[in-house]
């Protein structure tokens, strides 16, 4: 039986926090006129993403983020200080059988395959759906575990988070440096071949659309690199 073909983008150049929630969005909302994707992307230098629904304030005050560029997301979750991870985006149309899934169950198949990833790289991983709710709501996305994430030992691995739109279904996230310390390369790959494992499909490397690419650059410029997204809450 042939395995689904996904779209593979893995650009060379890292970019501004602005530009790469920009094109998740733009990935996710012309999801239906393009193939399943997994982009992988690096930063331009230090940058906070903060969840959807945080406090702006505070989050801004927080010592960890203090003085470092934030950026509101499109997803939920709590804010990351971003430079050296690796993140990625998997984006899907609505009908799609992944975004058909529960939040639950479809974070478990797509920690499926990181862990797969993670293994290949010689790391002793585990996808963790921790239960109950603390007292605490830690505005570190390190310091707080949740549906499936990923944990080495008791450090956290991977941080992500889901939204989903009627265009499409997103989730993005990033594998922390301090516990997958790799060339770019070799992470890639590996991300790569977990998910074709776990998920049975096929990657074959392309590129943004024209449409994906235009839509991206307004987005940029016009929300998020805007006060009026960022600081709305």
């Amino acid at each position: 039986m042939p395995r689904e073909r996904w779209r593979l983008i893995t650009p060379r150049l890292p970019e501004s926090g602005p530009v790469q929630m920009a094109r998740d969005e733009a990935h996710t909302r012309l999801a239906s006129v393009s193939p399943p994707t997994l982009r992988l992307y690096r930063w331009r230098g230090p940058t906070v993403s903060i969840g959807r629904f945080q406090r702006w304030r505070g989050v801004s005050s927080e010592p960890e983020f203090s003085g470092f560029p934030l950026v509101r997301r499109p997803s939920g979750g709590r804010a990351l200080l971003h430079g050296d991870d690796l993140s990625f985006a998997v984006t899907v149309p609505r009908w799609h059988a992944l975004a058909a899934l529960s939040v639950a169950e479809s974070y478990r198949a797509l920690a499926g395959g990181l862990v797969r990833a993670l293994r290949r790289l010689g790391l002793d991983v585990e996808a963790v759906r921790r239960s109950g709710r603390s007292s605490e709501r830690p505005v570190s996305c390190r310091e707080a575990f949740s549906l499936y994430e990923i944990a080495c030992g008791s450090e956290k691995a991977v941080g992500s988070a889901q939204w989903r739109p009627e265009t499409g279904f997103l989730q993005h996230g990033s594998i922390f440096p301090a516990v997958v310390p790799r060339g770019w390369e070799e992470v890639v790959e590996a991300v790569a071949g977990g998910l074709e494992e776990e998920m049975g499909i096929e990657f074959e490397t392309g590129e943004a659309t024209e449409e994906e690419a235009f839509l991206a650059e307004r987005l940029a410029a016009e929300k998020y690199a805007a006060r009026a997204w960022n600081e709305e809450r």
